[in-house]
């Protein structure tokens, strides 16, 4: 008998369940450029000119979550990402590289639509409230935070470079790229020509490491609700369950060769991206 058949012959009714509604969310694809690596080594060394990203990965996400108070019912949702990063440093193209770990750090805001709730959720589950990923803000009307949630991929590792820390008159001490701010600082971190730029008190002995990433994440606001739902009669599982007991080689013998393995694919003619 066939699984909806079951269902067909089966008495179901309407109850209500607790389910985590989601009221808003957004995706985003960003390319996050010249992103300063803080060694945990502490500073870079001078005789490494080279640097290679091997690895990186998101090792948390911060949420901060403050209601817009010309907009009842949105909020403006602040994530800062916290990337782990593993490199190898080069003294020359040729030589043997040297292995450093630091963190990286960039913040991304959005406003998204939460709802508007005046009342206060109490559950005998521990743990469940408060949401430790979200940080209530001191506000002067008892607002009812959403739930915020992050989800993120890992992270695609675009370029990794070495930058010089430069002093000037009307600089101060920038974490990141010189050209990400106005003070005019010499910077010779992609590839231009040194004599075509103007430097201002050079700190040879103070190297900075700089990584481009790119990032896919989607950001959601969500509340428990409590919605309707049909159900069936509770069902036990037909298939049975089974230990591997022959041989390992037996087992091999079963599976199909990987064809596709080695198939070289070719781009199908929808695929372009415009790049």
């Amino acid at each position: 008998m066939a699984l909806t058949d079951l269902f067909e012959n089966r008495a179901h009714e309407v109850v209500p369940i607790k389910a985590e509604r989601v009221f808003d969310s957004c995706s985003d694809k960003d390319c996050l450029a010249d992103l300063p690596v803080t060694l945990d080594s502490g500073v870079l060394p001078a005789q490494y000119t080279m640097v290679k990203c091997k690895n990186v990965w998101v090792e948390n996400v911060t949420i901060n979550v403050e209601p817009l108070n010309f907009n009842r019912g949105f909020f403006s949702v602040d994530a800062t990402y916290i990337f782990r990063v593993e490199l190898c440093a080069y003294e020359k193209p040729t030589s043997q590289p040297v292995k450093l770990f630091g963190t990286a750090y960039t913040s991304k805001n959005c406003i998204l639509y939460g709802s508007d709730i005046s009342t206060n959720s109490f559950s005998t589950e521990i743990g469940a409230f408060p949401n430790p990923n979200i940080m209530n803000s001191c506000t002067a009307e008892d607002i009812k935070l959403p739930t915020a949630t992050v989800q993120v991929a890992k992270p695609v590792v675009l370029d990794a470079k070495i930058g010089t820390y430069y002093w000037g008159d009307n600089c101060h001490h920038h974490h990141h790229p010189p050209h990400h701010h106005d003070c005019g600082c010499g910077d010779n971190r992609h590839g231009s020509d040194p004599s075509t730029l103007e430097y201002q008190l050079p700190n040879p002995n103070t190297k900075l490491v700089y990584i481009t990433l790119g990032l896919f994440s989607v950001i959601e606001l969500s509340r428990p609700v409590t919605v309707l739902a049909s159900t069936y009669e509770y069902t036990i599982p037909t298939k049975e369950c089974h230990n591997l007991s022959e041989s390992p080689c037996k087992a091999f013998d079963k599976l199909c060769f990987p064809v596709d393995e080695f198939s070289p694919q070719t781009l199908p003619a929808s695929a372009g991206c415009g790049c």
